[in-house]
């Protein structure tokens, strides 16, 4: 899915309460400027998927 999430309802209060979420959950190290300049889901599963 390569739509933009912002075009869905998604804004800056919900991206930071999501990561700020993924972060307690899942150790998640990221920061907001990762996650807002390109808001598709296949971006951010780029970005979460870990790297051996």
């Amino acid at each position: 899915m390569d739509e933009n999430l912002a075009d869905h309802g998604l804004d800056s209060i919900r991206l930071m309460s999501l990561l700020e979420r993924w972060r307690v959950e899942y150790g998640v190290d990221l920061a907001f400027p990762d996650l807002a300049e390109e808001p598709v889901i296949e971006r951010w599963a780029a970005l979460l998927t870990p790297r051996p």
